[in-house]
């Protein structure tokens, strides 16, 4: 049997493996890492075999070590697998063509009507148009949970009271808020709501912006005139070279296809005053994104600094829209889609694009 100490209980062999132990844990957890000192230690350790307080001290610095080590640890573990987070995210939907009469329930093909040289055209499903809007809503919420939404114009087809207060009434359902603009069909060409009325009653302001996480965002309605143009540029040099998001609802510009299928369709894809704009993005080189909708296709170009997005419409089919992640350095897009709406009634949507910019 081992001689046993009358204060402790431990045996001197014992209470020396103790004391190696707790300062070679101290070495590993840093605090003492130099081998010169921790062999001095141990000296001292040796010479504390019959001091009480010099064992108490001693396991008092081994349970240290060990919290602290294992704390350290679990602290790098988590920094080095936890995702980097965004500044701030957000989607852009746009075209949802909402229509409070009835109209055939006959569901398009999910197939593009158009396929030259890369550019699809596809069918609108203005029959399901308030229940794409519901499904897409409830997907927002439950899977991506963005900061905002934009929606950049034509919320309904014909811009009726009735049909603008449908939209509003599905989209206050979003868990988020959400930000809008007016398209050519929220401001019908005739009749007693043909300069957006219904619109400005129901959204507010057609043109309005927004800061968010070091950002600036604006909303610029349907096809603006030389006094919306004033405002915007007032607006871009008040936000003091601050990145800008742009949004519109008729293109700035399109590239020669694009714009003469438009006008095959009785469509004008560009804004009248679309080359006083590019002007201005030119005399701004802040504006990093300008997102449009409009003519139901998703197409990207990028001129100088800014890219330009267009969304495909939320009705037509397959639905469409997108997400962007605003990080320091770059800005993450991922392009959603669904072939229909039973797809976005069981929130079977897919990601089809996804594009990285560095800034």
């Amino acid at each position: 049997m081992l001689p046993r100490n009358n204060t402790s209980g431990w045996a001197s062999s014992d209470r020396f493996e103790l004391s190696a132990t707790a300062l070679s844990l101290s070495a590993v957890c840093g605090v003492c890492d130099d081998p010169t000192e921790a062999r001095g230690l141990r000296s001292m350790a040796a010479g504390c075999k019959t001091s009480r307080p010099c064992r108490i001290l001693l396991v008092a610095i081994f349970l240290s070590c060990l919290v602290m080590g294992c704390s350290t640890a679990q602290r790098t573990s988590a920094d080095d697998t936890a995702p980097e987070t965004p500044l701030f995210s957000f989607v852009h939907l746009t075209d949802i063509h909402c229509s409070v009469a009835p109209r055939p329930a006959v569901a398009p093909p999910a197939v593009a009507f158009l396929d030259i040289a890369g550019y699809k055209a596809y069918w609108t499903d203005r029959a399901g148009a308030a229940a794409r809007l519901e499904h897409t809503v409830e997907y927002l919420n439950a899977a991506i949970r963005p900061d905002f939404v934009l929606v950049t114009g034509d919320l309904t087809s014909g811009g009726s009271l009735d049909d603008l207060r449908r939209v509003k009434q599905i989209l206050g359902r979003l868990d988020m808020p959400y930000h809008t603009l007016m398209g050519d069909n929220d401001a019908p060409r005739r009749g007693a709501d043909s300069n957006g009325e219904a619109y400005v009653r129901l959204f507010g302001t057609p043109d309005t912006f927004f800061d968010r996480g070091g950002w600036r965002v604006i909303l610029l309605s349907g096809d603006p005139g030389e006094a919306n143009l004033a405002w915007l540029e007032e607006v871009i040099e008040s936000a003091d070279r601050r990145p800008v998001i742009l949004c519109t609802h008729l293109l700035v510009f399109a590239d020669p296809l694009t714009a003469v299928l438009a006008n095959f369709y009785g469509e004008r894809a560009t804004m009248t005053r679309g080359a006083k704009v590019e002007e201005i993005l030119a005399r701004h080189p802040n504006v990093a994104l300008v997102l449009s909708g409009h003519v139901h296709c998703n197409l990207q170009w990028r001129r100088g600094g800014t890219t330009f997005y267009t969304t495909a419409a939320l009705a037509g089919v397959p639905a469409a829209f997108r997400l962007f992640r605003v990080f320091r350095d770059r800005v993450e897009m991922h392009l959603y889609e669904a072939d229909g709406i039973e797809k976005m009634a069981s929130g079977e949507w897919r990601v089809t694009a996804v594009v990285t910019e560095r800034r």
